[in-house]
């Protein structure tokens, strides 16, 4: 009996550091993009996306669709240095806009659970006929070789990336509603 916990136990230890050193080459850096053409002008678009007030029309951070969220606006709300604060259950974060460009582009980024994971995005505007292609990528770099935050850091990107398709597409329908 003594024998077999021993080979569970080793075999239980080399799972655990095989997974670690798998773990370990995984990316450090991730970029997700996508994009999505709304029946709207570059300048109704850009005053959606360039007030942080008006985020809470159409993200996924937002108490209007997920009632767990609570929102905190900075006293700048509109354009560069606009601030908006968000907790629930799942986690906390602050997105700040770093650059803005009238009717063109909007440039911000997540600071997800204080500095634990920093996020960068930019959502730019291109005019096509009568619509607008929003274009919205992001990119994240870890620091360090910590494999554990390498995996939730893939996760992340999933995440973001779905949160990202799903606040566009209402973005679309509040647009063109």
């Amino acid at each position: 009996m003594p024998t077999i916990l021993i080979i569970l136990i080793f075999v239980i230890v080399f799972a655990v550091l095989v997974g670690i050193l798998l773990a370990l080459f995984l990316p450090a850096n991730w970029k997700t993009e996508t994009d999505i053409t709304v029946k709207a002008t570059a300048k109704q678009v850009f005053h959606q996306i360039n007030k942080s007030k008006n985020w809470q029309n159409w993200t996924v951070w937002s108490p209007v669709y997920d009632e767990t969220i609570a929102i905190e606006l900075g006293e700048e709300q509109d354009g560069l240095g606009a601030i908006q604060t968000w907790k629930n259950t799942q986690m906390n974060g602050i997105m700040t806009i770093v650059e803005s460009k009238t009717d063109e582009a909007v440039q911000f980024h997540f600071d997800l659970e204080s500095h634990r994971f920093i996020i960068y995005s930019r959502m730019i505007l291109q005019p096509v006929d009568d619509q607008v292609k929003i274009i919205w990528t992001s990119k994240y770099s870890q620091e360090g070789i910590n494999p554990f935050e390498r995996l939730q850091g893939i996760a992340l990107k999933k995440l973001m990336l779905n949160n990202k398709q799903i606040s566009l597409s209402r973005l679309k329908s509040f647009l063109e509603s």
